[in-house]
């Protein structure tokens, strides 16, 4: 009779041991598809170190090649990314975000593998270089303030 009733009990820690492995197993699927579905949504989204210049989420800041300065409420100075894009669909879609910003287009240069865009928003300049590399493209804007001759 002790031997049917400790088989009982082990059976009982078995299968309760059983529903904590799945539940946890259930738990950590559930979350790895919520990690995916926000990195899915974070990779949408435009990168914006200066609100009103956005840059597509492929691009990859270089922290060392870059320069950042903020008074008065106006941000301007340097900034560098790289990523492996094409640069001529890199050039549109900077130009596209930037319109669709209200920035103006005041004019566009191409020469070997660099496109310069230059625009133009109430009183600053941005100046946007894209050279494309052998392995990665490399982005280059430049946010100034006019100058009040």
């Amino acid at each position: 009779m002790k031997k049917v009733i400790l088989l009982i009990v082990a059976l009982l820690f078995a299968l309760q041991a059983s529903i904590v492995v799945t539940d946890v197993r259930a738990q950590e699927v559930k979350d790895e598809k919520a990690t995916q579905e926000k990195k899915e949504v974070a990779v949408e989204m435009p990168i914006r170190d200066i609100e009103d210049i956005p840059i597509p989420s492929k691009m990859k800041m270089d922290k060392s090649n870059t320069f950042l300065f903020e008074a008065k409420g106006i941000k301007v100075g340097i900034l560098t990314y790289k990523g492996r894009v094409d640069s001529f669909s890199l050039a549109e879609a900077v130009k596209n975000n930037m319109l669709s910003e209200k920035w103006r287009l005041i004019n566009a240069l191409t020469y070997k593998n660099t496109i310069n865009l230059n625009f133009a928003k109430g009183e600053r300049t941005c100046n946007v270089f894209i050279e494309e590399g052998w392995f990665s493209t490399t982005l280059e804007v430049r946010v100034g303030v006019l100058s009040g001759n």
